[in-house]
């Protein structure tokens, strides 16, 4: 449904097919539990730019590489600062530096690195908080070093979403899971972004993300569901779809 790259699935369909519903169930890996509320991401990439020159005399050149490690000492504080905000499902946003590439050989000053960076935001965020404030860091450290010069663009960007705890749909879902797993749900919030945010936001359609699975295997080398968690979901689904048509 191109959730990872771009999302023109399921919004499509939600917007311009006019596919409408009372309800949604997102399906990603949550474990079996049911998800009322899902973390937005926004991912930034900054390239750092400096003047080539012979590493015998790097005083003639301007090195890309220090430029942005000095901004990513200025990441490491605004991270401890997100520490302060705090959702009671999803607990405080993050940011991480994900990606890093500069310089083409041992003895070059290098000028241009590549810094790309992860910020997961929480729903009492907004996408355009989350960039300005990187943009403030990077103005910020523009004031204290006037041989800074970088380009900036933003390469993907998902809302946050979120519902009532005790909305229609989780609650009928939560009750199967119960009725099938035997074991007792309480709230719950997902720290990845779904396709649960074009129900919700979008379409204005009440969904939950759930499913069998874990956020710990997705994505990895092996991933796998357990056959157990598989057959406990397909229960859970079809009662839950019986329950809501009734």
């Amino acid at each position: 449904m191109g959730e990872e790259t771009g999302e023109p699935g399921t919004k499509y369909l939600l917007l311009n097919k006019k596919i409408v519903g009372d309800f949604g169930i997102v399906l990603e890996p949550t474990n079996l539990k049911v998800a009322t509320a899902i973390n937005g991401l926004v991912w930034f990439n900054i390239r750092f730019l400096g003047k080539a020159t012979h590493a015998s005399s790097p005083e003639y050149g301007v090195n890309a590489i220090s430029k942005a490690v000095n901004f990513c000492n200025k990441i490491e504080s605004y991270s401890l600062k997100l520490k302060k905000r705090e959702h009671r499902l999803l607990g405080s946003p993050k940011i991480s530096l994900t990606m890093i590439k500069g310089g083409i050989k041992e003895n070059i000053i290098p000028e241009s690195c590549l810094l790309s960076l992860d910020r997961r935001v929480i729903p009492s965020e907004s996408l355009e908080l989350a960039e300005k404030e990187i943009l403030n860091l990077l103005e910020e450290l523009k004031r204290e070093d006037k041989d800074l010069n970088y380009e900036y663009w933003r390469s993907g960007n998902y809302e946050p979403a979120e519902i009532p705890e005790n909305s229609i749909i989780a609650n009928v879902v939560r009750k199967n899971v119960e009725l099938v797993t035997g074991e007792k749900q309480g709230p719950f919030g997902l720290p990845a972004a779904t396709d649960m945010r074009n129900f919700v936001n979008d379409a204005k359609i009440p969904a939950v993300t759930f499913g069998p699975g874990g956020l710990k295997e997705a994505h990895s080398i092996d991933e796998y569901v357990e056959i157990k968690e598989l057959i406990y979901a397909t229960k859970i689904l079809t009662l839950t779809i019986k329950d809501l048509l009734s």
